[in-house]
């Protein structure tokens, strides 16, 4: 009987009803592959409406609302992390390694969001705390071996970052970090300099007042020639003379010459490896942030919609895959009042630099201009 299905014309009918049957199996084969994909990708991501990365697994555990993360058990933004057995350590390959990426900078700029919400892709682990490693001399000239010996342990295909947003402005630091780790990528987080004067001087006068042994770093001694911090009872009076002009060596308007700090570090490292996150544009866009930051550190694609929810009430982005999290909201600190004409001059000082700093990375920030307004108070 003449099989209907078959191809007209076939010569060899008993050769041609063998292919027949046997591409018929190799396509319910492929269908049904496509279909197991299908089901896998699903298992994989919390929705396909949109196009966008798929989100890797993460077993949660219900009752303690933790997952493991490369070689650490996690929660959420600020517990504590968890290292795994050292039997499951050594299966997986984790071992403490140095530092592929550093965020350097810069100090009340958003470090400490950046590396919390770079801490969920699972491709990266960061150091819990700052470790001022190229900072202190005597830390630094024990070699790459205790660099490594102080970084959280990572598998082999984990990119390990550590923050120390001081390190940007420390002249020493690229030179210490070059022979070190010569292809090192550098990320700083930059807001507005002046912004960045005020959280500065609110951390530095908290600082002095609570902290046992105060701020190290307030030395009434130091010649005005050696940046350094002078906090005073008032920003104004940190920030300026008697006859309005600025305290350019106060290291609370020092640490936002980026222009001057960045030619620093282009002494040492190529500009490839330097990546400048504008600290605004982060909080209110940071999928299009962090996706530039993926690209920069060669990372698979991780960050999307779907990972970040805007939380109206807190009135900022969280964490919302694989547990929802936000930054604590009481992190910041009020911001003073900080008179107009104050404000003007920082603006006057700042806008040259401000320019010459875009044009040298290519790229502009949204404090690039001033617009001679009066600067919002806010928090950080």
């Amino acid at each position: 009987m003449k099989d209907s299905r078959m191809p007209p014309g076939c010569p060899h009918p008993s050769y041609c009803r063998k292919t027949f049957v046997y591409v018929m199996a190799a396509c319910a084969l492929l269908t049904t592959i496509s279909l197991l994909a299908g089901d896998v990708s699903t298992s994989s991501s919390r929705t396909h409406s949109r196009p966008g990365p798929v989100l890797p697994v993460f077993l949660v555990n219900k009752t303690t609302n933790r997952f493991r993360h490369g070689c650490y058990e996690r929660g959420i933004i600020k517990e504590p992390k968890q290292l795994l057995p050292a039997k499951t350590l050594k299966q997986l390959g984790c071992r403490q390694r140095p530092p592929n990426a550093i965020v350097f900078g810069v100090k009340k700029g958003g470090t400490t969001a950046l590396k919390e919400f770079l801490a969920f892709h699972p491709d990266v682990t960061v150091t819990p705390k700052e470790l001022h490693f190229l900072s202190n001399y005597s830390l630094s000239k024990q070699g790459i071996a205790k660099y490594a010996s102080m970084m959280p342990f990572s598998l082999p295909n984990q990119i390990a970052i550590e923050k120390t947003p001081a390190y940007f402005v420390r002249p020493k630091c690229p030179e210490r970090l070059k022979p070190m780790i010569p292809d090192c990528k550098l990320i700083a987080i930059l807001t507005d300099p002046i912004l960045r004067a005020i959280s500065d001087y609110v951390h530095m006068v908290w600082t002095r007042d609570n902290m046992a042994k105060g701020a190290r770093e307030l030395d009434p001694d130091r010649r005005e020639s050696i940046p350094h911090y002078e906090v005073e009872s008032t920003f104004r009076e940190s920030v300026l003379y008697p006859n309005g002009s600025v305290k350019t060596w106060n290291t609370l308007v020092d640490s936002g010459l980026y222009f001057k700090h960045t030619k620093n570090w282009l002494r040492y490292f190529p500009s490839d490896n330097l990546f400048f996150l504008d600290g605004n544009e982060l909080v209110k866009r940071p999928v299009q942030s962090f996706r530039e930051l993926e690209r920069f550190l060669k990372l698979s694609p991780f960050f999307s919609d779907d990972i970040f929810h805007f939380n109206r009430t807190k009135g900022f982005y969280c964490i919302q895959y694989p547990l929802y999290s936000c930054m604590p909201s009481a992190k910041g600190r009020p911001h003073p009042v900080v008179e107009e004409d104050v404000i003007r001059r920082l603006q006057v000082y700042y806008e040259p630099y401000n320019i010459a700093f875009s044009k040298l990375v290519k790229k502009t920030f949204s404090w690039t201009r001033y617009s001679y307004g009066p600067v919002k108070k806010g928090h950080r």
